[in-house]
């Protein structure tokens, strides 16, 4: 199962990939604040750092091919479709925290699909409470 660290440090890899080159040669060196300005909210200090230092260590994503727009939507889409699965997958087991953290991921990658990973929070939401609700009248 997908770790809520490596499911966050793929989506941070994939916009580096997919759009620093954007601003190679108008920011130079500034490349990844502005990737993480532009398509990643709420970046710790830490991811912050590091999305700094992979550009360093692959300064080819800056000029090498890049895909074009439909591929990157429909590799945005699988990735969506993967965290989603990964997420129905630990609510299967028990793990809501898990679970409401990979839809989170999920809407990285496809937020105009915002009320479609909101239903789905809402029923992780409601099952955790359910089991809390259950173990409170089951009692110690």
């Amino acid at each position: 199962m997908t770790t809520m660290a490596e499911a966050r440090e793929a989506f941070i890899v994939r916009m580096l990939e997919d759009h620093a080159h954007r601003f190679h040669g108008v920011a130079p060196g500034s490349e990844a604040r502005y990737v993480i300005e532009t398509w990643v909210k709420d970046a710790t200090p830490q991811e912050w750092d590091a999305a700094e230092a992979f550009v360093q260590r692959h300064p080819e994503i800056l000029t090498g091919p890049h895909p074009d727009q439909a591929e990157v939507q429909a590799r945005d889409g699988a990735n969506a479709g993967h965290m989603e699965h990964e997420a129905a997958r630990a609510f299967r087991a028990g793990d809501y925290d898990l679970a409401l953290y990979l839809i989170a991921a999920a809407a990285w990658w496809l937020p105009q699909d915002a009320d479609h990973w909101e239903r789905r929070r809402e029923q992780i939401r409601s099952r955790a409470a359910a089991g809390r609700e259950a173990r409170e009248r089951a009692g110690p």
